[in-house]
């Protein structure tokens, strides 16, 4: 996989050049059920070409998002998007996380 395939699978799906695996997810679910064969109508044979051509930059995107190594280091999480955070409001966070996934690090009242 390269980048060029990962850049058209984007494409394909709408997406800009940064998406969380929700918007992937979600782009590709409204796409398909857009081009789905069962609701063309006429054009079933360019809705079906469509429909795989979706799922396979789908499949791309999330072979992608699977092999790529995430970092759970502390001068990682320092360093990175996260460097303005102090560690209290990271402890919180992935505390909430791993206790309350539902939550998602929000703080119950």
């Amino acid at each position: 996989m390269d980048f060029k395939e990962i850049e058209g699978a984007r494409k394909i799906l709408g997406l800009g050049e940064t998406a969380t695996m929700r918007e992937i997810r979600e782009s590709y679910r409204n796409l398909v059920l857009e081009s789905h064969p069962d609701r063309a109508g006429e054009g079933k044979s360019a809705a079906s070409e469509r429909f795989r051509e979706i799922t396979a930059a789908y499949e791309v995107l999330v072979s992608y998002d699977s092999s790529y190594r995430y970092s759970f280091r502390k001068d990682d999480l320092q360093d990175g998007p996260e460097a303005g955070m102090d560690e209290d409001f990271l402890k919180n966070y992935f505390d909430g996380w791993i206790t309350d996934p539902g939550n998602e690090g929000k703080q119950s009242p």
